[in-house]
């Protein structure tokens, strides 16, 4: 399992680009994002989970739009 966290700690909404390389073997990928606007300290409400998807084996690149002060995160199983 590899989990990576991305974190913009900036004012500014900013565009990332990721890549995830040496994949050992086709994954199962989780991705949430966090609501780093919303007041709330429920997580039912700031976590905003994406279906899973499927990465191959090898090399997965991402183009990634983070809100201002906005967390990522990603488990690839």
């Amino acid at each position: 399992m590899f989990d990576v966290m991305v974190w913009n700690f900036s004012t500014n909404a900013v565009t990332v680009y990721l890549a995830f390389t040496g994949l050992p073997r086709d994954l199962r990928a989780r991705h949430l994002t966090l609501n780093a606007g919303s007041a709330s300290n429920d997580e039912n409400t700031r976590l905003r989970p994406d279906p899973p998807q499927q990465v191959r084996k090898g090399e997965q690149k991402l183009k990634v739009e983070f809100e201002p002060y906005g967390v990522q995160f990603w488990m690839l199983e």
